[in-house]
Parts: C-alpha cells; structure tokens; sequence
C-alpha cells in the first residue's frame, strides 16, 4: 500500500477538486508496488494526459479557431473605440459650422436691414436737399452771394458734396443689392467676401467726403447766414418731404460719417 497520499485522499480531506489532477494520477501510479503495474501505470498516464490535452492536440482547429475569434473581437473594440474618440471632435465642427452659418446668416439679414435704412436717408439728402440746391446754385441770380463771400461760401464744395454723395449713395445701393440676392440662394457654403471687396473698391468717396467737409459746413453755415434767399429756399426744401421721419440738413450731413 502506498504511503503517499493520492489525489482522491486530497479530495476527500479538503472536498477542493472533484477531478484528479495530471500530477496526482501520475503520483498514484509511480507509486504502485509492483514494477509491471508501474509500466502499466505509465501508459495509463500518458493516455489519460493524451485525453486531458486533447483541446490542443487533436482539436487544434478549435483552439486556433478561438484564438482567431478574440483577435477580431479585440480589432473591433479597438476601432469603434477609436472612432468614438475621433468622432467627438468632428461632432463638434459640425456643430460650430452650423452655428458659425447661423450667424452669419442673422447677421447679413441686419446688415441688408441697416443698409436699407441708410440707403433711404441718403436718397432723402439727395432728393430733398442737394439736387435741388446743386440747382439753386447754377441760376445766375444766386451767384452773386458766392462772389461777395469768396473765402467763406463756396461753390465747388456744394457741388463737389452733391456728386461725392451721389457716389457714396450707389455704392450702398451695390452692397445691399449683392447682400440681398445673396440671401435669396443662402446657402451652408455661401461666402459674401467678394461683396465686400467690391464695396471697399467704393470707400475712397468716403476720403473725399471728409476732405470737403469742412469747406462745405462754413459754406452752408454763411448762406444761412448771410443770404435770406438761401434760408426761405431751405424751409421750402423741408416742407416738401412731408414726413415726419425727415431731418435737418445737419443730420444728413453727418449721416456718411
């Protein structure tokens, strides 16, 4: 009788392991008393480790097959886990490019609001008061106040606001119009910049508006001053716009500033 103790004594000391294991069925044979049981013991050994390993040796495909399972499992959970990384970013483009186009579609619809404002001032300053005084200043009989006061009324600087206006005037008529049939196709990839760069090509008038401001106020300032023809002209000019939204020339006068 063996004085070592098998697997089965283990198992029924400690109630751990329902099964022999490789180790334990190899010591319970090794340990058999006779040398012919021993030879016997140990085929019986390699046989039962032969079953036991199976999964690897004969039923190998399975093992690969397993093997190759994982592997694809592996490659997915580390791609949709890539792309739900990567895709954080790019959801958040998408999001400030629809935010970025929003704005930028509310703020051409009050510039082109803005911009029809200004255009009706300025066509009220041409209408109401410097076509018809471009005209009073042509008739002879006005010309005399020019040449008592040369150094303080002159004739070029009216003119000069007349035409400077006018070209000011249409370059906002440009812009609005460009503006507004923009939003008429407004689109995500919709740019305006050409718009612009076309208005800026116009803004050299506005240098020459500030040049002849100054000559212009003192002229305007002396015929109010100095001739009561030009003062009842003025009252006549006012009353014919007939509205109450219409202002004083002073306020038309700075309107392109």
């Amino acid at each position: 009788m063996s004085s070592i103790a098998t697997s089965s004594d283990y198992e029924a000391n400690n109630g751990l392991w329902k099964y022999p294991s490789v180790t334990s069925s190899a010591q319970s044979h090794l340990t058999s008393s006779s040398a012919s049981d021993s030879f016997l013991s140990m085929d019986s050994f390699e046989k039962e480790t032969a079953d036991q390993l199976s999964f690897i040796t004969q039923r190998s495909e399975h093992f690969n097959q397993l093997l190759d399972d994982l592997a694809i499992i592996d490659e997915i959970y580390t791609t949709f886990e890539d792309d739900q990384v990567e895709s954080e970013p790019y959801e958040r483009q998408v999001a400030d490019a629809a935010r970025n186009v929003a704005q930028k579609l509310q703020l051409v619809k009050q510039m082109c609001q803005l911009e029809e404002q200004h255009i009706n001032e300025m066509e009220y300053f041409l209408y109401y008061y410097l076509e018809p005084i471009d005209n009073w200043i042509h008739e002879s009989s006005n010309s005399d106040i020019f040449q008592k006061h040369p150094g303080l009324c002159s004739e070029k600087a009216l003119v000069d606001l007349f035409q400077i206006t006018k070209q000011i005037t249409k370059a906002h008529q440009e812009l609005f119009k460009g503006l507004k049939d923009r939003l008429e196709m407004w689109g995500p990839t919709q740019f305006i910049s050409d718009i612009f760069a076309h208005f800026f090509e116009r803004t050299a008038a506005y240098e020459n508006y500030l040049s002849i401001c100054p000559s212009t106020i003192v002229t305007i300032d002396t015929l109010y001053k100095r001739s009561s023809a030009f003062t009842k002209f003025m009252d006549s000019c006012a009353s014919r716009a007939n509205t109450k939204s219409f202002k004083d020339i002073l306020f038309y006068l700075k309107k392109p500033i």
